[in-house]
């Protein structure tokens, strides 16, 4: 169970199956019955699918010319590329579905897994015709879905195809390359997150395997449990440029409130974590996530990061306190205590105790959230804010919300 990370009744269902012990259940239901029979036919579909996508790369002269080609120029070798059961689509309307019909597949599941696209006038599409092929496995290696990257260069095409959510495929519960890396997570009780297919791939590849994607979505709570099974620890890993900065933004917060312990690390401007792994072996890796990565305190209020989060000039200094001379009072960054009475250590100095709202309330037509102090990087802890505890004194010359007399609070 602990190296499966299985539940007891998974765990049951797994050694049965090992060792063909049947199980005695009770009797289902015919709706039952016949959803479990539609989601065991669309993932025999899908295992049939991924091994047609796989021959097409290994032995169709244009798998070979267009797919094999584009995986080489990323630098995968054949060991990686059969390891994730990459393949390739032929560029052809529908050579999928009558590889899949001639082979005994029934229209009804091809089109539930999304693998084709059939049209009110009979006509079906594949899918993912012209793209190398990105198989997503579950927890236990069952392929719910693929993803498609185009090798053309086409404004009109989408960069990337995804299966469309079905019976067995829900985005939101899936990570990409979680079935590789689970075992990898809980040797190093810690999981870097990524975006993209490509960055797990890559990192894989150097030796870094306790990595999955949240394939360029934001994170969902689904996604967070899932990482959570294997451990609390978590090292996001995105872009240095403003892009790759608000998806790693994104997460935070969700991460935060399942308990997530939460580190960032942004790579160096014009890298990604596919780029950079590709430059970089495993020891090195770690070495420059030993010495970038931060916090998610000091990484959320950083000033550039301030300025991306709003789209301008703006800074997160524009949420302190400011003095109007446009200086910072040193009390603006006290960190937020956890409970009355708590003492930190701020360098050379101790701050004042907090006031609680209740007491102080704030103004009216505005957020308690408002009067809130961003921490810095004398609190170490990844805690949200306590309600009650989050209210400054009225510091010289500002009236009791902390703003200049006469002038509108910093937003």
């Amino acid at each position: 169970m602990k190296h499966e990370q299985l539940s007891y009744y998974d765990a049951l269902r797994f050694l049965a199956k090992k060792y063909n012990i049947e199980i005695q259940e009770r009797e289902l239901s015919e709706r039952e019955k016949q959803v479990r029979s539609d989601r065991e036919s669309m993932l025999i579909v899908n295992s049939w699918a991924q091994k047609y996508f796989t021959t097409q790369l290994y032995e169709h002269q244009e798998g070979k010319a267009a797919g094999l080609r584009y995986f080489a120029e990323r630098g995968f070798r054949e060991d990686t590329i059969r390891k994730f059961q990459l393949g390739y689509s032929l560029d052809q309307r529908d050579a999928l579905y009558k590889a899949a019909t001639k082979s005994g597949y029934k229209k009804e599941f091809l089109e539930k897994t999304g693998l084709v696209i059939a049209y009110d006038n009979g006509g079906v599409n594949d899918r993912f015709r012209g793209r190398v092929i990105f198989p997503v496995h579950t927890l236990s290696g069952k392929v719910v879905a693929f993803g498609g990257r185009v090798l053309k260069k086409d404004e009109k095409t989408a960069k990337y195809v995804n299966s469309p959510e079905s019976e067995i495929y829900h985005k939101s519960n899936e990570l990409y390359g979680i079935y590789f890396a689970k075992q990898a997570i809980v040797k190093a009780d810690r999981c870097f997150l990524v975006e993209g297919y490509t960055d797990v791939i890559s990192m894989h590849q150097a030796g870094v395997e306790n990595v999955v994607a949240s394939s360029g979505t934001a994170l969902t709570q689904g996604q967070i449990r899932l990482i959570h099974r294997f451990t609390s620890n978590i090292t996001v890993l995105y872009d240095g440029d403003a892009a790759g900065i608000k998806a790693a933004l994104r997460g935070i917060d969700l991460l935060l409130e399942d308990g997530m312990n939460v580190k960032v690390v942004l790579l160096p401007d014009g890298e990604d974590p596919d780029s950079f792994a590709r430059k970089h072996n495993a020891s090195q890796f770690a070495e420059f996530i030993r010495q970038n990565e931060t916090d998610f305190i000091r990484f959320k209020n950083a000033p550039a990061i301030g300025r991306c989060r709003n789209g301008s000039d703006q800074t997160v200094g524009a949420n302190l306190r400011h003095y109007p001379d446009g200086g910072h009072h040193p009390r603006q960054y006290r960190p937020l205590p956890l409970y009355p009475g708590m003492q930190y250590d701020d360098g050379n100095r101790r701050d004042a105790p907090v006031e609680r709202s209740e007491q102080n309330p704030p103004q009216q037509g505005r957020k308690a959230s408002e009067h809130s102090v961003l921490p810095h990087s004398g609190y170490s802890h990844q805690y949200p804010r306590i309600p009650g505890y989050s209210r400054l004194p009225a510091l010289p010359g500002r009236d009791a919300g902390g703003t200049t007399a006469g002038k509108s609070p910093a937003s």
